[in-house]
């Protein structure tokens, strides 16, 4: 059974018990592509009073689907070593153990466990990734020479599993009637929400020059985040002065994620932003590896009439036209059940737009309304599939081709 471990709102050990572990009732995670990342929780109100650990602030640790990220990099090593451990030590994400100010404990690392040496600029702080995919420092003087292979700075060397995931819960609702406690929470991420940049003006930068330069304008400053990029392009000059480090990366007009056409993996506090790769798709079919399929067909939220209104340059409503306001779907028929629905849009009579020509882009913006699909149904399947790797027999392959 997944576990599901809850920190209290401050504490900086994840490899730590933290408040205990939990077993909800259900809990179910949803995250967006440059979006939302969010799941919801629900617990019975019962003796054992688990569901009293829900409070607003503190920190769930929580399984969630592998998602692969990018390769991690050797840096200031001429090849690829292996050390072991000594003796057991925390794994840090600065080069400190002093917790706080964005300093964490990312993993406890048991005796003699073998990590890879990414960085041993420093002589007492070397930067490791471990077997089980945790980066950060780790002290030199409970490692011990292992052994190593030829390669040169910059090789790729290890991806890692995302698995383990943060959620911070914002919002709690108790039902005493249900005996149901039901919490939501955002992933880690989001903290950056409450991080504002002050002067935030960039000339033309590449991404990288670009996030350190946000990241230089943070405040409060030290909030442990590290922004990693495999991309080389150059981001038109933008302005982010006053706004938060979340909508500087994610703002669907001028954030960096969409001026750079960049996707996005969140690692707990490792932020990836990646140049979209090319997708190799492969056939999923009944008598081979298809095992079954849902399809969710939701006429909910249908529109396939629309009456579009502005505004007149006094202010009062603006109608396409009077005798007939409406714009219908080019899809409906004679048997369509008609469901209508009022949009306003940002189209005003002035200097830009005379009544004619209002009235010409209200008709507009409501077929590419329809060109859109705001009168289609949507549409979920849910695809249950068996791979090779998934199989006794090919275990040892797993790694080598999966299909998400």
């Amino acid at each position: 059974m997944a576990i599901i471990r809850i920190f209290e709102q401050g504490h900086e050990d994840f490899s730590s018990m933290g408040q205990g572990v939990i077993q909800p009732h259900s809990c179910s995670v949803r995250e967006e592509q440059g979006g939302a990342y969010e799941l919801d929780i629900e617990m019975a109100m019962d003796e054992a009073a688990q569901y009293d650990l829900l409070v607003n602030g503190r920190v769930l640790q929580v399984p969630v689907p592998a998602i692969t990220t990018p390769l991690i990099r050797t840096l200031n090593v001429t090849v690829t070593e292996y050390w072991k451990t000594i003796r057991s030590g925390k794994l840090y994400s600065q080069k400190s153990d002093v917790l706080g100010n964005g300093n964490r404990v990312l993993q406890t690392v048991k005796a003699y466990q073998k990590v890879t040496v990414l960085n041993k600029s420093d002589a007492t702080w070397w930067r490791v990734t471990t077997k089980q995919g945790k980066t950060g420092y780790f002290k030199s003087e409970k490692l011990s020479f292992f052994e190593q292979y030829n390669t040169a700075p910059g090789d790729e060397i290890q991806e890692r599993q995302i698995r383990d995931q943060l959620f911070r819960i914002y919002r709690t609702e108790k039902d005493t009637e249900a005996l149901r406690v039901r919490a939501w929470a955002r992933h880690i991420y989001y903290d950056l929400m409450g991080v504002a940049l002050k002067g935030c003006k960039l000339a033309p930068l590449g991404v990288t020059a670009a996030l350190y330069a946000i990241n230089a304008a943070a405040h409060p400053s030290g909030h442990g985040f590290d922004f990693l990029t495999n991309s080389v392009k150059v981001l038109k000059k933008g302005d982010y002065t006053h706004r938060n480090i979340v909508d500087a990366h994610l703002n669907p007009d001028d954030g960096v994620l969409a001026v750079g056409n960049l996707r996005m993996i969140r690692d707990n506090y490792d932020v990836f932003f990646l140049d979209k790769s090319t997708v190799r798709r492969n056939t999923i079919t009944y008598g081979q590896n298809l095992k079954g399929v849902t399809i969710d067909v939701n006429d909910d939220g249908i529109v396939n009439r629309i009456l579009p209104v502005g505004k007149k340059a006094d202010g009062s409503i603006l109608y396409k036209n009077l005798v007939n306001p409406y714009v219908s779907s080019p899809r409906n028929t004679a048997s369509t059940k008609i469901q209508c629905k009022v949009i306003e849009y940002d189209v005003e009579v002035g200097e830009e737009y005379t009544v004619s020509q209002a009235e010409q882009k209200l008709v507009a913006l409501a077929q590419a309304d329809f060109e859109n699909g705001i009168d289609l149904p949507s549409i979920s399947v849910t695809v249950d599939f068996l791979q090779l790797g998934d199989t006794q027999e090919y275990a040892q392959f797993k790694e080598l081709d999966r299909l998400y």
